[in-house]
């Protein structure tokens, strides 16, 4: 075998592992969301306390997804992303990202 394909198996199932990772950590997410769910508040201030003491590590998880899936920087303002396709061509008449996701989700 060559240590060029070795090295590709290598990346590969680098590869596999992270997102073997990534897909156990939406899985406890998933979990965790469900038996949250489960309690029985008594009040809508409950449930706005619960859910904002989880508000910080919730944002860390996010964070680390976005970050693995290559998403980096400041989230920007929809009025400036839609201006940034506007410019690159991208007609909001045209509902393509819509569109796509309506396609995945019939599949």
């Amino acid at each position: 075998m060559q240590n060029t394909e070795y090295e590709s198996i290598v990346k590969r199932l680098d590869h596999l592992e992270k997102g073997l990772l990534n897909i156990r950590q939406q899985i406890d997410i998933l979990l965790n969301a469900q038996n949250e769910s489960k309690k029985n508040f008594k009040s809508g201030e409950e449930v706005m306390a619960f859910y904002a003491s989880n508000k910080q590590e919730n944002a860390k998880v996010i964070e680390k997804v976005f970050e693995e899936i290559g998403l980096t920087g400041k989230p920007i303002p929809a009025e400036e992303l839609q201006e940034r396709m506007s410019k690159n061509g991208t007609r909001a008449e045209d509902n393509e990202f819509s569109r796509a996701i309506i396609q995945e989700r019939e599949n």
